[in-house]
């Protein structure tokens, strides 16, 4: 057989491997490499938190975490298990005792930590949560659900239908950080979008300690370290960040990591509460401005951000006050300096490439 005939037979099958592979390709845009996220809860691991913190009844959520489920369950179809714990609604591909084990290590503890020390409004509606074991599945159900595609290879969450999607193989602390998100949604709905996200981020890795008698949540150094830009360059731009309705866009990766850190640095002052909750009473005393209808998810970017402040990007004196007051500050400038030379003193740049091990990966 000469060439010019094997190439003619070789030819449609090349090319329809090709195609098979280049759609690949633009379907999954998922980075070849990324860091897990912990939140190490073996501190609390034989703490009976139900009867640290008894929960609010609300009229009728029992009632509609049932319903939910019921959808849920109709939605997700075969090869999917359920388990409620109102305000919770669980959903997965994993069987139900390894979501109620997910919920008693992982969910409750950190609900009531964050309940504890930020939040004073609790959920008043179903809070969804579907937790996939692996990525392909994750990221199916993401598309045949909701049409989301090219979804963070960690989580999203979806406000409109108070519903959080998270790859369990990157680790709790993803999960920490949804939950983060869709809590902070009844509490606190009008927060500026580094307060939103640095929360979330902070605490998508960190540990439990007792502070005043109580156990309370803390972020640790992380991933995110390794995308501060150098303090000795104008990329700060600390506030712009105050200001941003929207951290997508240029320079994404920087302003995730530096609303990260700033929370870092105010809790490391023991400020971070205190400046949530003066900001958060700030803003209840103002008519609020949140339309149910403007919040969507917005799967494309790395880690899911509940704003929807898209509006022009100024300061707002009642949001930086609390700021001011936390470092005994006249200016952002001042703020600035102390946290550039704060990040300086830490010593470890994490690497952003890590593997995840097979412990981290079946850690539910």
């Amino acid at each position: 057989m000469d060439r010019r005939r094997l190439v003619m037979l070789l030819a449609p099958g090349l090319f329809v491997l090709a195609s098979f592979q280049l759609t690949h390709w633009l379907r999954h845009p998922v980075p070849p490499a990324w860091s897990p996220n912990v939140v190490d809860a073996t501190s609390v691991s034989g703490i009976r938190w139900q009867e640290l913190t008894p929960t609010l009844e609300v009229p009728g959520l029992n009632a509609a975490c049932e319903l939910r489920e019921q959808e849920v369950r109709v939605a997700l179809g075969d090869g999917f298990s359920t388990w409620t714990a109102s305000p919770f609604v669980l959903a997965g591909d994993i069987e139900a005792d390894a979501l109620q084990r997910i919920y008693r290590r992982t969910i409750l503890p950190a609900s009531q930590a964050m309940n504890s020390e930020y939040f004073s409004r609790t959920p008043t509606e179903p809070i969804t949560l579907l937790l996939f074991s692996r990525a392909e599945t994750y990221e199916a159900t993401a598309e045949r659900l909701f049409g989301d595609r090219h979804v963070s290879v960690y989580g999203y969450y979806r406000p409109r239908e108070r519903m959080v999607l998270v790859n369990l193989a990157t680790g709790s602390g993803t999960l920490v950080h949804e939950l983060t998100h869709a809590l902070m949604h009844f509490d606190y709905p009008n927060a500026p979008a580094w307060l939103q996200e640095g929360l979330a981020s902070l605490h998508e890795h960190g540990e439990y300690v007792t502070e005043a008698g109580q156990w309370v949540l803390r972020g640790r150094v992380n991933w995110r370290l390794h995308d501060l830009p150098d303090s000795n360059l104008d990329q700060w731009r600390l506030g712009e960040l105050l200001a941003r309705g929207d951290l997508r866009g240029d320079d994404e990766a920087s302003w995730y990591a530096l609303a990260r850190y700033l929370c870092l640095f105010l809790q490391d002052r023991h400020a971070l509460a205190n400046v949530y909750r003066d900001m958060r009473e700030r803003d209840r005393g103002i008519p609020n401005d949140f339309v149910e209808d403007d919040w969507i998810a917005l799967p494309h970017r790395p880690d899911d951000v509940m704003s929807d402040h898209q509006g022009e990007e100024t300061l707002d004196s009642d949001e930086i006050e609390p700021l001011l007051q936390a470092f005994g500050a006249n200016d952002i400038d001042t703020i600035e300096l102390r946290f550039r030379n704060w990040v300086d003193q830490l010593s470890v740049r994490r690497q952003t490439r890590p593997t995840v091990s097979a412990r981290m990966a079946h850690w539910f």
